[in-house]
């Protein structure tokens, strides 16, 4: 505070001294001076200064302290009680220091650590005079509840003069509720045994000698200060009072409370409405003021405790913490977890300053004089204090409602769930119809596979690894790169699977239907309360799974995307409180909600991480238009961000040599239906995701058909129906946030469609633009969902009489027919909606074609005891195809399994990158397709292969090719044909098992033992952990909201 802040100060003195209430029979007492520090925030200063003056026995002197602009010179001005007229000090007058007469002085200091090194400091300079004996404390935003509380302390005092610290009883600033009165002590604690905010009935009227009390508003003797030495500032505005009234206590002295004398007290520090530097602060944003709170805390704990015993308790301190830090987290305040681990590290930094304060309590003991008993809190006394405190906290956080409210909430929750219910009983019920065979073979164990999954019997271990290990296993005998972010995902469902990947899988596949349908429902949700329109708009969006082709190719991490976007959104706008409830529930901000969108938005960047860069605008955005609780969206993006670290990490450091392209590609980008990057608009996107051929007529006839124009209209009016948001007042902001979402995702769009990310047999693949069209489809039909209005049923507790509705007249007759209007427009959404999702899923189901298959095919038996004898035992596998091309793959497990498909590995192939293990082995295909080669098996067992196995996939147009390559290979030396199926024949390499070698995993093994990957694994689990602890919920809190 400068110049300006010392003139408002000298203001609001000269304001109030010249206005100040003058009541008959007014006393001034001089043998007491109160004390006001006042520092940046002067908010409640004026109220403080005004209820002194107000006082039936004023204060011989007051000294107003500006603890913030300390280099300013004093000022002195002297008043009369009886008389208008002021007088400076050098006044002729010789009753300058008699009855009747006020000494204000304006004291300013700098440097202050405390409220009492204030005090100390302003002491030094002020001029009090030798008839003080008492200072009464006072805060800036501390006021007297009353006209009669300096009387009622300077009674007690006058009766009982042996008393050291009398303090008065603390008060809200609207003096209603209670926040203390007086402390005891217990554990090397204090405890109040007072539950803040509990309502002031004077039940704690009957309390006297106590073992601490809040300096603001206490009356302290001059001869206690000097004897004491003061208050230690180490301990801090929140932890010194107690301290001091410890050592008073502690050499005998005796501490009172007086409940007659009470002060309203605002606590703008401890209610974060004040910064640490004593500036101002929103009361509707205020700052947490836990880290001080429980700092001032320690401090006391340990300075109350033997010196020696210091190094055990701060280790069971540490334990602790992290105990206390759980059960924070569960209590949905991430910040005080914070602060609770940050404790003992704080502590042990303050060790030297606790050891120079440890003395001088320690030194005060005087034990025939310490009457503990008397001033301790037992633990019966402490265990139904914190009983009452939780029943007043659990009073506070309930919605209290009435039985019709509740009916009325009931009535409402049973409607929306069972719509929901059967929208996922539907949804599962078209895929397990499609996909039936699939379903009971997976239920019996198969894998499920398609045109674009390769099939899996990985082992939960083994998956863990490949999600964990910057290593690609599927490259040669393996290689240095980041591992594939939707590894992750599939690692969390085999977790739900009990450790059965294969299971997981299925799961996810079967489990996406249901799970993407309810999560838009919940999404739709926080637009509208229109059950019609909410369940037409889940079903368009399973049905968008159908028409992009998602289900009939089994794209798992498209379904993930499709599950967990939506959700990931509904929890954004939940946290923020921008939703719509049912009346008469209000929205309120959720920290657990912020949690919930933090770990739903972990599986949608890891399935596909191009989104992060949508997402990222979107983030900006969001904290843009958000008014308040921003701190909510500071807590969404770190999970994602741990969960693809290793990508992001590997693709800045090689970012020159084209490895941002795998943040672009995903597991299925290298498919056989994968398109070539090319330029496109943004007609040229969408027919991409619907698979339609880029022109109307092909070989001079019409090839789209009728359900192909039908759903790309669908999609057109729905782009239609969204522009109408931007034009609605009461959703403004939300419109403009989706329609944000619209445009980052085409821009993204745009980007993907021209990045090559692999390659395939038709050469380089580009990224898909799927995960930008689902982005830009879930705005869009969210604000189509916007269109509908809150639709919220009101709820009226009692009905209108026939008079009140007569009365109401032609209000309620045009009320009655703006409601009927809204009903049927959203009755005609949720149709249009309705049809729409029909034209989608019909359009996909007869256009795209379904290759979802179960797969439980595999090695032969021969081949798969081999491979689980060693870690490092491979089998190379090789199909032979039309035109003497021969493809090859790596094999660990009895399964061309999924998981060894590296994203990183992909966008090498398209960059020309090609391993030195990879390129022997594509040599040595070759040239075994050619014609029979023992060097071709030689430098193949020179890697580490102890088998080949020739594929038989049963085409008719690969015989030929199949048959040339196992000739070949029985007319090479080394191989021995052990096995032969319906699936193909094994050949096991002589030279590998005789010599009993395997692949080199030396380079695994570092991989695995590294530094970086430990890390980065410890603290993706703590993260989760914390996360998933916060994202818990709490059944107990707001109770009857639901979404």
């Amino acid at each position: 505070m400068g110049s300006n802040g010392r003139v408002d100060i000298q203001r609001i003195v000269g304001d109030e001294v010249a206005s100040r209430p003058r009541p008959s029979g007014q006393l001034v007492d001089g043998q007491v001076a109160a004390v006001i520090a006042v520092e940046s925030d002067i908010r409640f200063f004026a109220a403080t200064l005004r209820a002194v003056f107000a006082q039936s026995v004023l204060p011989g002197v007051i000294l107003v302290i500006d603890c913030a602009n300390g280099t300013a010179p004093s000022s002195r001005t002297v008043f009369s009680v009886g008389d208008d007229s002021s007088r400076k000090p050098g006044s002729s007058d010789s009753r300058l220091r008699t009855d009747g007469m006020v000494d204000l002085q304006l004291i300013h200091v700098s440097g202050a650590k405390s409220f009492m090194d204030a005090v100390s400091k302003a002491l030094k300079r002020a001029q009090l005079g030798t008839a003080v004996e008492a200072l009464w404390l006072l805060h800036d935003d501390s006021r007297p509840a009353d006209s009669h509380c300096l009387e009622s302390l300077i009674e007690a005092w006058r009766n009982t003069p042996t008393i050291s610290l009398i303090g008065a009883k603390q008060l809200d600033w609207d003096a209603r509720t209670l926040h203390d009165v007086g402390a005891y002590c217990g554990r090397h604690r204090l405890h109040t045994l007072v539950v803040d905010g509990e309502p002031d009935q004077e039940q704690y009227d009957n309390r006297g000698d106590v073992f601490a009390v809040s300096l603001s508003g206490a009356l302290l003797p001059l001869e206690t200060l000097k004897i004491t030495g003061g208050a230690n500032p180490w301990f801090g505005t929140f932890g010194e009072e107690a301290d001091f009234c410890r050592r008073i206590c502690l050499s005998g002295g005796r501490v009172t409370v007086v409940p007659k004398a009470g002060i309203a007290h605002r606590r703008a520090r401890f209610e974060g409405v004040r910064s640490k530097t004593g500036e101002p602060l929103d009361d509707g944003a205020p700052s947490d003021a836990a880290m001080h709170r429980f700092e001032a805390a320690d401090r006391y704990f340990y300075t109350d405790i033997a010196a020696p015993l210091w190094p055990l308790v701060w280790l069971a301190g540490l334990v602790e913490s992290l105990v206390q830090a759980a059960r924070s987290l569960a209590a949905k305040q991430p910040y005080e977890a914070w602060v609770k681990l940050c404790m003992p590290w704080l502590m042990l930094v303050s060790m030297p300053m606790a050891f120079m304060a440890r003395p001088r309590v320690h030194g005060t003991l005087k034990p025939s004089s310490f009457r503990h008993g008397a001033l301790a809190a037992d633990r019966h006394q402490i265990a139904e204090y914190r009983h009452r405190r939780a029943a007043l906290i659990s009073q506070r956080h309930t919605v209290l409602l009435g039985p019709l409210a509740k009916a009325h909430l009931r009535s409402r929750a049973i409607r929306r769930f069972s719509g929901a219910a059967a929208l996922a009983l539907l949804s599962f019920a078209v895929l397990a119809y499609v996909d039936w065979n699939v379903l009971c073979k997976a239920l019996s164990g198969a894998s499920i596979a398609s045109s674009a999954l390769l099939p899996s019997a990985v082992g939960f271990r083994d998956l863990f690894v490949a999600a964990t290990t910057p290593w690609a296993f599927g490259v040669g005998i393996g290689t240095h790169l980041p591992p594939t972010a939707w590894l992750v995902v599939w690692l969390l469902a085999s977790v739900v699977t009990l450790g059965h990947p294969v299971a997981a899988l299925a799961l996810l596949l079967f489990a996406s239907a249901p799970a993407m349908a309810l999560a838009f429902w919940a999404l739709a949700g926080i637009f509208t309360r229109s059950d019609g329109v909410r369940l037409a708009a889940g079903l368009a969006w399973f049905s968008l799974g159908w028409a992009t082709g998602l289900f009939q190719t089994a794209n798992l991490p498209m379904l993930m995307v499709m599950v967990f976007l939506p959700a990931g959104f509904a929890f954004t706008f939940r946290a923020v409180g921008m939703y719509v409830t049912e009346d008469p529930v209000r929205p309120h901000c959720s920290v657990q909600a912020a949690a919930c969108a933090a770990l739903c938005f972990v599986p949608v960047v890891c399935s596909e991480p191009q989104l992060l860069f949508a997402l990222f605008v979107v983030f900006i955005m969001f904290f843009v238009v958000v008014r308040s609780h921003r701190t909510m969206l500071l807590l969404i993006p770190l999970p994602a961000v741990f969960a693809l670290a290793p990508t992001l990490v590997g693709s800045v450091r090689h970012a020159q040599e084209g490895a941002w392209r795998q943040l672009f590609s995903d597991v299925m980008a290298a498919s056989s239906g994968s398109y070539a990057p090319q330029s496109l608009n943004l007609w040229g996107v969408l027919i991409r995701c619907l698979g339609l051929p880029p022109s109307l007529t092909a070989h001079g006839s019409f090839s789209w058909g009728m359900w192909s124009l039908a759903a790309v209209a669908v999609s057109f009016v729905l782009a239609l129906l969204s522009v109408v948001s931007l034009f609605l007042p009461s959703a403004l902001r939300v419109s403009r946030l989706m329609w944000g979402a619209v445009a980052s995702g085409v821009l993204l769009a745009f980007v993907a469609v021209r990045t090559a990310v692999g390659v395939n047999e038709n050469g380089i693949v580009g990224a898909s633009v799927l995960p930008a069209f689902a982005l830009v489809m879930m705005a869009l039909i969210a604000c189509t969902c916007l269109v509908a209005g809150g639709a919220v049923k009101r709820f009226a507790a009692l009905r209108l009489t026939d008079g009140q509705a007569s009365s109401a007249g032609a209000d309620v007759h045009a009320s009655t027919i703006r409601k009927a209007a809204a009903r049927t427009g959203r009755v005609v959404l949720s149709v249009a909606l309705a049809v729409g999702s029909v034209i989608w899923a019909g359009f996909g189901l007869t256009y795209h074609r379904n290759t979802v298959t179960s797969s439980d095919a595999g090695l032969p038996t021969v081949a798969v005891d081999y491979l689980q004898r060693d870690a490092g035992h491979r089998i190379l596998a090789l199909k032979a195809e039309p035109g003497d091309r021969v493809k090859f793959s790596v094999m660990r497990t009895r399964r061309g399994d999924l998981v060894d498909a590296s994203t990183a590995a992909a966008v090498n192939d398209a960059l020309g990158k090609v391993d030195a293990s990879q390129q022997v082995l594509a040599t040595a295909g070759a040239r075994l397709m050619s014609h029979g080669d023992d060097e071709a098996v030689a430098s193949i067992a020179n890697l580490g292969f102890g088998g080949i196995y020739v594929v038989d996939d049963g085409a008719a147009n690969g015989r030929d090719a199949r048959r040339k390559l196992v000739g070949n290979l029985n007319a090479s030396e080394g191989v021995q044909s052990l096995a032969t199926t319906s699936g193909g024949t094994y050949y096991q390499l002589s030279q590998t098992i005789a010599a009993k070698r395997a692949v080199d995993l030396r380079g695994l093994n570092q991989a695995q033992s590294g530094l970086w990957r430990s890390a980065w694994v410890v603290m993706l689990a703590v993260v989760a952990v914390i996360y998933v602890l916060v994202a818990i919920p709490r059944f107990r809190r707001f109770g009857e909201e639901q979404a």
